[in-house]
């Protein structure tokens, strides 16, 4: 990582970049230190792993992440970057991707803001994440919000999420164990659980109450249909 003097001036923004492309990091760092004297950078690096080993060296307050990568490491890495510091997370991107927007967001960017934006608002972009602002475009907010508000709210929208939600967690946890253990007989799957017969029957009547079916064999056919991930959360 190559890391520029550190500026004296009081109120100036520190800014780290990170991007896989050496034209994109030297062109970012020109723009920077020309068109903005409030601005200095204070170091680039060509992957969010080396920019890591030098965060407290390097102090920055905007952190603008070129983000070149996969939709699943993006949000690793945009995760790692925004709980590793202080500095405030502005991704960097090739074209406008509101999945890949909204996945940045829940994982800690203050922004997106796309290469292709004019030098003046990819500045202005940087001010304002810096002052506290949120940069992201309307329908990525929406897309963030309405999952978010899914998310408290699953009956309201999900027939299948309203029934899981009526389970408690011990029955979850029957329902992962009875589901692996299709071809067992009750008593021998209790007797693992260290309960009785008894009262694991009536733990499968609840189970079996709540989810709308009647015995094992629909209770496995729900399972696979809705996957058994759903009862390990």
């Amino acid at each position: 990582m190559a890391e520029s003097k550190l500026s004296s001036q009081s109120g100036t923004i520190r800014v780290l970049l990170i991007d896989r492309r050496p034209i994109v990091l030297k062109g970012l760092e020109v723009l920077i230190h020309t068109g903005k004297t409030s601005m200095l950078v204070v170091g680039t690096a060509d992957s969010s792993t080396r920019a890591l080993s030098t965060l407290e060296s390097a102090s920055p307050d905007i952190i603008l992440f070129g983000a070149g990568n996969p939709v699943g490491p993006l949000a690793e890495e945009t995760r790692q970057l925004a709980s590793d510091c202080h500095a405030r997370l502005l991704v960097l991107t090739d074209g406008q991707d509101d999945a890949m927007a909204a996945i940045a967001a829940q994982a800690g960017a203050r922004g997106v803001i796309e290469l292709s934006n004019s030098p003046e608002k990819i500045l202005q972009a940087i001010e304002r994440v810096h002052a506290g602002e949120l940069w992201f475009n309307r329908s990525t907010l929406g897309r963030i919000f309405g999952e978010h508000t899914g998310r408290k709210n699953p009956e309201a929208s999900d027939p299948v999420q309203q029934k899981l939600a009526r389970l408690t967690k011990r029955e979850r946890e029957i329902v992962a164990i009875t589901s692996k253990a299709v071809e067992e007989k009750l008593v021998s799957i209790a007797r693992g659980m260290n309960v009785s017969e008894h009262t694991l029957r009536n733990h499968m009547t609840s189970i079996y109450e709540k989810l709308d079916i009647t015995n094992r064999l629909e209770l496995y056919a729900f399972v696979q249909k809705i996957g058994l991930k759903a009862f390990l959360a």
